[in-house]
């Protein structure tokens, strides 16, 4: 038995040790900065600081501030109601955050997510300047008071590159969207939306390169109904007619694809250089 000896972790080289540090919660890795100063230097390498998952934080009332000397990339809060806006702001002392994904924070307002936006100031660039991908979703959690946070978009968020919108964030994050000039991706997901919805509030989005659609429900287009006696020219439905006959194997490939076929070459139209993307998306069936 004496030819076997107790591994210590001080013999360990650093890469194993770190890769062992990355399997800890954010609380767990702050405490072990504290076992000593090698243990401090290890927990302040930018490997184990790229993402942070604040889900299970449940800090009140608590400035939140990175650890001194690391700077985090990504910040992702799911489900944390305890987070507000005094906590975004502190946000923007983050020199090095990227991606920030907030999913259910009740807390967070337009006026706290306006007052965060990256926009030009007297010493430049000022609020989250650096950030580049921004995700918003209200899905859960019935009872709170919706505070439709996705309407401080329309601060127009210089530099903002993608853009997720979740849930009962969908409606009013649209109606800024076309704020933000430097948007090349946006995703929409878990919610209800009509054609003309998506297209007017994308038609000025010409800088838009990727538009992804997930688990959402499309609601079809509203057709006037036809009067015997009034319109119907003989000669528009022969040239519909004409039309649909030339472009029925197309058509019936993009049904495979698209739940609204037409949303697409309404969008290719106006977005010419975008990549549309449908992930489990439907088609609403009217009772009528």
């Amino acid at each position: 038995m004496d030819e076997f000896k107790a591994c210590e972790l001080d013999y360990c080289p650093e890469n194993i040790l770190i890769d062992v540090l990355s399997y800890l919660s954010v609380r767990e890795v702050v405490r072990a900065g504290r076992v000593c100063k090698r243990w401090k230097r290890l927990v302040k390498d930018q490997r184990l600081w790229r993402l942070v998952d604040l889900t299970a934080w449940k800090g009140k009332g608590k400035r939140l501030g990175s650890p001194s000397g690391i700077g985090i990339e990504r910040l992702v809060l799911n489900n944390v109601p305890s987070f507000t806006d005094q906590h975004l702001q502190s946000l923007t002392s983050w020199e090095r955050l990227s991606r920030l994904e907030l999913r259910d924070t009740f807390r967070v307002t337009a006026n706290g997510l306006r007052s965060c936006a990256a926009k030009d100031g007297i010493c430049g660039v000022e609020g989250l300047s650096r950030l580049k991908f921004l995700e918003i979703g209200i899905t859960g959690r019935q009872g709170y008071q919706l505070q439709m946070a996705s309407l401080g978009l329309g601060a127009g968020w210089l530099g903002l590159e993608e853009l997720s919108l979740g849930g009962k964030e969908v409606g009013p994050g649209l109606l800024c969207a076309s704020r933000l000039k430097d948007l090349k991706c946006l995703c929409l997901w878990a919610c209800t939306l009509s054609e003309m919805q998506i297209v007017r509030s994308c038609r000025m989005l010409r800088g838009l390169r990727r538009l992804e659609f997930l688990d959402v429900i499309f609601q079809p287009r509203q057709c006037p109904p036809v009067v015997e006696g009034e319109g119907g020219g003989g000669e528009e439905q022969e040239e519909e007619a004409e039309g649909a006959d030339n472009s029925n194997d197309e058509n019936r490939t993009l049904d495979m694809n698209d739940p609204i076929p037409s949303l697409r070459r309404s969008l290719a139209v106006l977005l010419p250089s975008c990549t549309l993307f449908f992930t489990n998306c439907s088609v609403q069936i009217n009772a009528d």
